[in-house]
Order: C-alpha cells, then structure tokens, then sequence
C-alpha cells in the first residue's frame, strides 16, 4: 500500500512538472528589467498570452491589413479592418456583436475607402479615420486625401469632417487622418499623415482650432553637423534646394478618462521622449527619458534594431504600454516613467509578432493587432505581474504598509527587481516612525536601510540612518551628558587650557540641542 502511495505521489509529481513546462512553453520570450545602473536583469514574464482571435474565430472571412483596434466604456472592442472596409465589433468574451460594412450618408451608399483609426464616445458615436477618399468624377484618390466619418452601429453616417479650412494647411497640403480620439468637451484631434506640425484640432462644426502637442524638430550628431555646414558653406540658392529638417510626426494617440492625450512617435533616430502625455495645453507632463530597451537590441544577422513605437495606451491605475514595432515588444512603465516589465517579440509563436500595429488594455489585459498575421493577440496579467502592479499602486498613494505584502510577494518572485526593496523598506520605516518600543524601532530602521542599500536608494537610506541615529542618541543621552559633565570637570580640574574646554563643551552642547530641537526630540 505504501508502495503505491509512493508511486501515486511520484505520477502526480510528474505532471505538475509538466504543466509548470507547459506554461513556460507558453511564454516563447525573454521576460527582463533594467537596474539602477542600467544593466539588463531576468524578470518573471508580468504577461503571457492567453488568447488570439482571428476572424475566423468570429465566425466571419479573416482579417485583411487590419489598422486600429478600441474598446469603449461598454468593453466592447472594435477592430478597424482596413482592405475590408469594415469595422469588426466584439464583446469583452471576444464574441461577435456587429460587423459594420455597409455605411450610408443621406440616405445614399457611402465609400469608407481606407479606414485607419477608431474611436467611440461614451453616446456611442463611431469616429473613424478615413485616411483617403475616391473623386467620383475621375475614381482616383481625392486631392485633399480623407475625412473623419462620424457613424452609428448601423452604419449611418451622421457628420463628415474633411480638410479643414485654414492657412496654416495651404492649398496644396492634402488632409490624410490615420487616427482620431474626441475628448470630454467634443473637440476631435486628428493624426494626418503629410502633416508634421502637430495633432489637428477641429470643433463639432469641423472648424479649425490648431496644432495640438507640436512637436519639436529632433537632430541627431550627423544631423547636426549637417545643419552647421548648410548653415556655414551653402549660399541661399543652394539651400533652397536641399531638403530641410521638419519636425518628426507622431504614430499614434490615446486620450485617457481626464482628457489627457498619450501620443507616441515612430521616429527611430529619436533619442528620447518617444511617449508623451500631453496636458490641456498641449504640454508633455512625462519624462524625457529613452523609452524602451537602454541597451541596442540585435538580431540574427547581427545588425542593430532601432526602435520605433507605433502605439500608446493606457489604464485606470496610471500604468501606460508602449508597444514597438520593430522588436515587437511592450514596454509597461508606472506614473513616474519607470519601466516595470517587457513582453512580446518578433516571431511566429503565439505571443510573438510579425508586424504589431495596435494595442488596447481592458479589464487588466493587453491586446495587440498584428497587422500581418491578422490576428488579435490577448495577453493577460500573471501572479508576479499582479503583484508589481498593486505594490505600486498603493505604493504612489502613500499606502506603504498595504503594499508591503505584494513587494514582499515581488522580491520572493523577483531577487532583482529593485522598486520592491524600497517599497519594504518604506514600509518598514513607517512602521519604525510609529512604533513605541525604541529597539523594535531600531530594528526596523535597520531594515529598511538594508533593503534601500540593495535598491540603490540613497535618499531614503539617508532618511532611515537619520531616524536611527536620533533614536540611539535619545537612548543615551543622560549616560552621555553624564559622562561629558565628568569629563569637563576633570578637564577643568587638571587641564592646562581652560578656556578652549569651556568653548569646546559650550559648543558641543549647543550642536546637540539643536539638533534635538530640529527634529522635534
């Protein structure tokens, strides 16, 4: 009987190995984070696919150079089928509401030509980026290039929003919207291609309101030398026939529930600031850091892979993903641009990509449209991907002792991930601040410094070692003064100077007190 409990035991065993290989084999990329001084760790993967969705798997013909994909406040997703021209709806199960192909405007057939970007107000109007439209008369692309359409589920086309009429855009210039988000207030931002100044900005009567978000013109070393010797050798005919350096074009915009809108820029000679979030004004409120990978990414042929993000979005908890088409990776960073977790690669495996051209978060999962395999592929959170989130969430609210058990869950998952050590080491310090018995509070200080010393967290390891040594001084202080005072009498006793000890103590004594009074002892 013994026997066979064994081998049971052993059976069972088995296939809890295999199931744990299973799940890695799920996971066909490179999980990691970067240090403080910059160097490349192995992290947990924070996301493994769980799902991908093809059209076949809706029940209708695949997907043909799909572009765009969004989720409403409804959870409904809607995926912006390009050379279909169509727009594919599914619920958050990922089943099939609604396939809206046939559009009509005043009771005529309308062409949607080349659909691009998506986005749905709260009232359920449609808002896609028609980036080219045909001239009827000739049936070739129209001068002015396209329009925004604004619709409904059935397809029945409400507004129109075409080239808007100001200078700034000239005669010539043609109006190509790739991508359209509307804020609170109903104004639409656009994103045109041959259009590098800004985001266009319109009213609800579709009139002009400006650049939004300009941005400014990036140079790189050879760039910029280049610029010196035009400036320096070339007269004014010679320069007018070179091409100038215009300010770079963003890929992609994501608005979020306060009207602040991410954008992201594909420009692979960009050394920083790749992702912004714009405020009302237009101002970017993030970082200027290098987004994405700190070191060159190779490939199989030993060439550098520069990196280009295509697209942007971001969650209710403050957590933005940035998703980049040439690695066809997502990088997740937290409200303070530190990046937190990587997922996702270039290949053929499920959770892999071939040409990434979107991504939407919902109910804490991402999803990314690959253009070319087109597919959906559902990523969703894992125990160590949770855990990172909410020891940062109730981190940024000030909620450090509540987020002491997922750090403490993080570190146990992750010996390298250095935020969970400040994160104990927080808590630990505010538990110290709070505790009664001084050796208890000691002991934690100690801690916490141990654990801001392995974040390379300077500052509040300064802050603890203050905190402790004050504590220490406090245990001792009449032993201390005790002693002093003999000391000064024995000094005044038999020593040869008297009046350079009685500045010595009178001085020392003064430091002390003030320090005391300093910090309120």
């Amino acid at each position: 009987m013994k026997k066979m409990k064994k081998i049971v035991t052993c059976i069972l065993a088995l296939f809890m190995i295999a199931g744990t290989l299973g799940a890695y084999a799920k996971v066909p990329y490179h999980s990691y984070n970067y240090s403080f001084e910059q160097n490349k760790s192995d992290s947990p993967a924070g996301y493994v696919p769980n799902k991908v969705i093809t059209g076949h798997d809706l029940g209708i013909t695949h997907f043909k150079n799909p572009n765009d994909i969004f989720v409403d406040h409804n959870k409904n997703i809607y995926i912006v089928d390009t050379d279909n021209k169509r727009i594919v709806v599914m619920n958050s199960s990922y089943q099939l509401i609604k396939v809206i192909d046939h559009f009509t405007f005043k009771n005529a057939d309308y062409n949607m030509y080349m659909p691009m970007g998506i986005f749905v107000t709260d009232n359920g109007e449609i808002y896609i980026a028609n980036r080219d439209t045909i001239d009827p008369a000739t049936g070739a692309t129209a001068v002015d290039g396209g329009e925004v359409v604004v619709c409904n589920m059935d397809g029945v086309v409400n507004r129109v929003y075409r080239k808007p009429k100001t200078p700034y855009l000239g005669k010539t210039r043609s109006f190509q919207p790739k991508k359209v988000v509307v804020d609170s207030l109903g104004v639409i931002y656009a994103l045109s291609d041959n259009i590098n100044e800004g985001i266009v900005s319109m009213d609800q009567q579709g009139n002009f309101l400006g650049f939004f978000g300009s941005e400014k013109v990036s140079m790189n070393a050879a760039q910029l030398a280049d610029y010196y010797w035009r400036k320096w050798f070339l007269n004014d005919v010679q320069l007018s026939k070179l091409v100038t350096f215009q300010p770079t074009e963003y890929s992609n915009i994501y608005i979020d529930s306060t009207d602040f809108i991410y954008t992201s820029n594909a420009y692979e000679e960009l050394a920083s600031g790749q992702i912004k979030r714009l405020n009302p004004n237009g101002e970017n409120i993030l970082s200027n850091i290098k987004y994405g990978d700190l070191k060159e990414t190779i490939d199989a042929d030993d060439k550098v892979v520069k990196q280009s993000f295509i697209d942007v979005t971001a969650d209710k908890d403050g957590f933005f993903f940035c998703l980049d088409k040439n690695v066809g990776r997502v990088y997740v960073y937290n409200q303070d641009s530190e990046m937190i977790m990587v997922f996702g690669d270039n290949g053929a495996k499920i959770g892999t990509f071939k040409n990434p051209v979107a991504l939407e978060n919902i109910d804490g999962k991402i999803l990314v449209l690959d253009k070319d395999k087109a597919n959906i592929t559902v990523f969703e959170p894992t125990a160590y991907g949770k855990a990172v989130r909410e020891g940062i969430k109730e981190y940024q609210k000030g909620l450090y002792q509540k987020a002491l058990n997922p750090w403490e869950k993080v570190r146990d998952m992750n010996a390298n991930f250095e935020d969970a050590y400040t994160g104990i080491g927080k808590a630990q310090m505010l538990l110290a601040s709070t505790t009664v018995n001084n050796e208890k509070s000691k002991e934690l200080y100690a801690e916490s410094m141990s654990n801001f010393k392995l974040a390379n967290d300077r500052d509040n390891y300064s802050v603890s070692k203050k905190e402790m040594r004050t504590i220490v001084l406090r245990d001792y202080f009449t032993a201390i003064v005790v002693g002093l005072i003999a000391l000064y009498i024995l000094l005044k006793i038999y020593g040869k100077n008297k009046r350079r000890v009685n500045e010595a103590f009178v001085g020392f004594f003064r430091k002390i007190l003030k320090r005391l009074h300093k910090e309120g002892r």
